[in-house]
């Protein structure tokens, strides 16, 4: 058996980031399962191993309508399943790379079919499986890909790694918001008569205006993108604040709450 088996040589749609998608999908499956296993009333190992397998199937069936280079290939008879990486026929088992079932050394009638659709597949004496080994609390240890010669010995074992999906994914990252001027209008001008300050400010810093909402303890109409914002203000230390959001073309207002 080749132990610097790279598939991506022979086979360059399986990539890192697809394999790893795949046997992340098959380890939280089973790991899921393995929550709901309950021997005490009555579990066994077969309806946990069909549990899983249900499970897995219809996972990668999900990951097929979301991916374009993964499909599914119609079996017979139904419970056989096989899925396909750009076009490359593949099937899963739970077992050592070195020894899988007998069942999974032969070509299926859907692997025959995908490579008379898909000619350019090669080498077509090759089979590819997914083994998937388990640790003794039955949890996911290892995925590895398989390639099996026509006497179903491995010819190449390649370990597949978990978050190579997640590693080259990008954060989204917001574009940048434009916002124009705040105008600031201060309702209370005859206060600011009495006490000498007849000239409407205006204020371009936070730390400005709200030197003078405290100071004038009243209402300020602010316009910004269209809305206008009436704040009332309750007390000088700015805790309870009610206000009115009005949209520039609305005759009247809509009452909100401002967080404290």
């Amino acid at each position: 058996m080749s132990n610097d088996f790279r598939p991506t040589i022979k086979y360059p749609g399986l990539t890192d980031e697809r394999l790893s998608l795949i046997a992340e999908a098959l380890q939280e499956v089973r790991n899921k399962a393995l929550r709901l296993y309950d021997p005490l009333n009555g579990d066994g190992p077969w309806g946990l191993g069909t549990r899983v397998y249900e499970r897995s199937c219809f996972r990668l069936k999900q990951l097929s309508q979301q991916n374009g280079w993964l499909t599914v290939i119609e079996e017979e008879p139904k419970p056989r399943f096989t899925f396909a990486i750009d076009g490359l026929p593949l099937r899963f088992y739970k077992g050592s790379p070195e020894d899988p079932p007998p069942n999974y050394l032969v070509t299926t009638y859907g692997e025959l079919l995908q490579r008379q659709l898909f000619p350019d597949l090669r080498p077509l004496d090759k089979i590819l499986r997914i083994a998937i080994e388990t640790n003794l609390e039955g949890r996911v240890s290892s995925a590895k890909l398989v390639e099996l010669d026509e006497a179903g010995e491995a010819t190449g074992v390649y370990e597949i790694p978990f978050g190579a999906a997640r590693s080259n994914v990008l954060p989204l990252e917001s574009k940048p918001i434009h916002l124009e001027p705040i105008k600031v209008e201060i309702h209370g001008l005859e206060k600011m008569a009495h006490d000498g300050r007849a000239e409407e400010p205006s204020f371009q810093e936070p730390e400005l205006l709200g030197s003078a909402l405290q100071s004038l303890g009243t209402k300020v109409s602010l316009t910004l993108e269209g809305l206008r914002r009436e704040l009332h203000f309750t007390s000088d230390t700015f805790k309870e604040v009610t206000g009115f959001v009005v949209p520039a073309e609305s005759d009247g207002p809509e009452p909100i709450r401002f967080p404290g």
